[in-house]
């Protein structure tokens, strides 16, 4: 990966050469112009807070038996709870800093 990367310009060129690690690289490409989420879990509350402190909390209704979601519930704070019936949705009230670091903080726990 260090060919790739200038290095001057890049920690990682540096952390590469002197770790013995693996790196993964996962393909965000279908989702870069969409701001969509490609995993429904319930998020933490502090990367909730941080990434839109206006966030009270968002849920996801997952349906015991088949396993996809019947809803989302959304609350900012000093709003009323937003209720929608797909997490497509979401992008009506999120920004896509937000839905993004949402997708890439789940995807960097569960790899």
């Amino acid at each position: 990966m260090s060919e790739y990367l200038a290095p001057d310009a890049s920690m990682v060129v540096h952390f590469l050469n002197t770790n013995n690690v693996d790196l993964y690289v996962s393909d965000y490409l279908n989702y870069t112009n969409h701001n969509i989420l490609k995993l429904i879990t319930d998020f933490p509350e502090e990367l909730l807070e941080y990434l839109d402190p206006s966030i009270e909390y968002l849920r996801f209704e997952i349906n015991s038996n088949t396993r996809i979601c019947d809803g989302v519930r959304l609350k900012f704070k000093h709003s009323k709870e937003i209720l929608l019936s797909s997490p497509d949705q979401l992008e009506a009230y999120l920004s896509s800093g937000t839905i993004k670091g949402l997708g890439v903080s789940v995807s960097a726990v569960i790899q």
